[in-house]
């Protein structure tokens, strides 16, 4: 046997002496910075997201770091972050945000891997913190960690990432200019008043001109349909609606005059609007395009939101995001060169728990700023511009108002109402006009120096109503139902805007979901057209005395209907129902060539009409052409073409 050297004795002694401690030596030791304990510290990131379908796979390779470290016991987890990350000469990089709420972490490189929290995978992506497989509930500079602990890291990709629809910014800004025409919005204007004039006398006669399908036709076992329509435009004479993927443009003859293809469909329901020289259509998952309404072409893309993501607490008491998707059904405002498009959450059943309302720049497609309500959307709501204020009703009865520089909400109790608001503001005479869930018909009186509410006025009209009234000669025009169920027992009503009592009523199967349009001729009661939500979906006229069918549609036409009817200037009546087509109406109108102009929204005097203007103007220059040349044969004022025109 070979004798050991007296180095290599030595070096079995150490050695065995270190064995032999393992054995007596307690598991936490004692360092120069106190007691040590382990950790197992794990970071597990996400691949680089292509489709949605990517999410299922997204953490398939496994934690960028997973190890086991032995730290002073009384370390933070932001401690312990930083001195297992924040090593460049181990390929590894962590950067933590410090602010008055404490640490926040953004990013993490490990190798070639990188994730960072708002810009990888989505602008709602971010780092969660999981303290022994449970979500962290203090920051990372509030948890000191013991011994066992599992420390993670763990990328959270945005829910919504990729869009369904991407931004597409005009560049360079488009040249606006304010281009008002004859039914620009919802209801005619972005007041939404849907009353128009016309000269002459109108006549209870009403005849068929054309009925045409448009949009995609679908099978399925209960029966074909086809894609469901937007409400409708009509500027520069023509029709303008989206079905499906696609935007017509319709001439009076309902012909198609150019089509242009959406980034995405518009869903069951669609209130597209117009100014600027500009088409602007809401689509399914928030996404808004902008489309020139000379041209067809496509200007701008505002990208699509897709989920609304609300903060709420578990059954354990976890505060855990929740995800829901977008819906498009209020209706969008145009309003001093800004988009308001407005989204709801859809919660299933019930009151809509969230909502979105967003100001777009018409010049470019950006997002200026974006308000999210976090307990009530904006269920077929709309909203109104009163000087700097957005105002609108929520499914959370109540009616907000926002600055519409900031997007801030000026009053976080807001007005409450008490049931849900689905109908659009009408903006008329200083005050506002809506209906509510419950049945319910109000008028509120609004500040628009500082932004407050004033009196209000209600008047129950039935068991339900999500009708937006129309307001004309200190009366209002309003649909709802005296019956729940489908279709339910719907109403029409005449309200006394004097002294808020019920002029008229007339019952209908199925409710009054539409906005009535109302026509006024030169004398006498005006004509008030509506829908009733029933399997005939016929267009309905109230005359002052009754109600009777303007129009029936034969039996292969019959469908239901919620649509909202719109007259062009020529005196046509445009509406459609569920049968996929559209329905072309004229009114006979005797004694003058039709025209129109929206009517003052109480019948009271405006002052001079710029047709009257225009009239004394012309006829002065008349008078002193006859006095030059007496000779001269008079000439006939023709202003049939001017008063075609709203009243902004």
């Amino acid at each position: 046997m070979k004798r050991l050297k007296k180095g290599s004795v030595l070096a079995v002694i150490l050695a065995l002496m270190v064995t032999l401690t393992a054995f007596v030596l307690p598991t936490a030791y004692v360092s120069a910075e106190g007691e040590l304990v382990n950790v197992t510290f794990v970071v597990t990131g996400s691949k680089i997201l292509e489709t949605k379908e990517d999410h299922a796979t997204a953490y398939e390779e496994g934690p960028w770091v997973d190890e086991t470290v032995m730290v002073a016991s009384g370390k933070t987890v932001t401690d312990i972050t930083r001195q297992q990350l924040d090593d460049p000469g181990a390929g590894r990089s962590v950067v933590i945000f410090s602010s008055t709420y404490g640490s926040f972490l953004n990013e993490i490189a490990v190798g070639d891997r990188v994730n960072t929290g708002g810009v990888t995978n989505g602008l709602n992506s971010y780092w969660e913190l999981f303290i022994n497989d449970k979500s962290a509930q203090s920051g990372m500079d509030d948890i000191t960690v013991a011994e066992g602990d599992k420390i993670e890291w763990k990328f959270v990709n945005d829910p919504r990432f990729p869009l369904s629809v991407g931004q597409e910014t005009a560049d360079p800004a488009l040249a606006l200019t304010p281009t008002p025409d004859y039914w620009t919005s919802f209801s005619s204007s972005s007041f939404h008043n849907a009353a128009k004039s016309m000269e002459g006398t109108l006549e209870s006669n009403f005849k068929l001109i054309w009925s045409k399908p448009f949009g995609e036709k679908h099978e399925s076992p209960w029966g074909d349909y086809y894609d469901t329509k937007s409400d409708f435009l009509i500027v520069g004479g023509n029709l303008y609606f989206a079905a499906g993927k696609e935007l017509f443009k319709l001439n009076q003859d309902g012909e198609i005059v150019a089509k242009e293809t959406l980034r995405n469909g518009i869903g069951f329901f669609g209130r597209i609007a117009y100014d600027y020289g500009l088409i602007v259509v809401p689509l399914e998952g928030g996404a808004v395009q902008a489309i020139d309404a000379k041209s067809m072409k496509t200007k701008w893309v505002a990208e699509a939101q897709d989920l609304l993501t609300i903060w709420a607490s578990n059954d354990d008491g976890v505060w855990q995001p929740v995800n829901y998707g977008i819906q498009s059904l209020s209706t969008l405002l145009i309003a001093d060169e800004v988009a308001y498009a407005v989204t709801t959450a859809d919660g299933g059943s019930g009151p809509s728990p969230g909502g979105i309302i967003r100001a777009i720049k018409m010049a470019t497609g950006e997002t200026l700023w974006q308000y999210q309500n976090s307990t009530a959307g904006y269920y077929w709501a709309g909203p109104v511009k009163i000087g700097k204020w957005i105002v609108i009703g929520n499914d959370g009865g109540a009616l907000e108002v926002i600055d519409a520089d900031t997007g801030t909400q000026v009053d976080a109790s807001a007005k409450k109402i008490g049931a849900p608001i689905r109908s659009t503001l009408v903006h008329a005479d200083g005050k506002l006009y809506f209906t509510s869930r419950d049945g319910m018909f109000h008028e509120i009186s609004f500040n628009k120096e500082d932004g407050s509410f004033g009196t209000l006025r209600s008047v129950k009209i039935g068991v339900m109503s999500t009708s937006t009234p129309t307001i004309y000669g200190g009366k209002a025009y309003v649909g709802g139902a005296t019956e729940a169920g489908f279709p339910g027992k719907g109403v029409f009503l005449e309200i006394d805007l004097a002294t808020m009592s019920i002029d008229f009523q007339y019952e209908i199967t199925g409710d009054v979901k539409s906005a009535p349009l109302v026509i006024a001729g030169d004398k006498g009661h005006p004509f008030v057209f509506f829908t009733a939500n029933n399997e005939i979906g016929a267009l309905y006229v109230y005359d002052g005395e009754t109600v009777k069918m303007a129009y029936e549609p034969d039996q292969e036409r019959q469908n239901y209907s919620i649509s909202s009817a719109v007259t062009d200037a020529k005196g046509t009546i445009y509406y459609s129902n569920d049968s996929g087509h559209i329905f072309a109406i004229q009114m006979v109108v005797k004694g003058a060539e039709a025209g129109g102009d929206t009517l003052p929204p109480t019948g009271e005097s405006q002052g001079l009409p710029l047709v009257g203007l225009l009239f004394l103007t012309l006829s002065a220059m008349f008078v002193y052409v006859t006095i030059v040349n007496k000779n001269r044969e008079a000439t006939t004022l023709n202003d049939g073409g001017i008063i075609g025109h709203s009243r902004r």
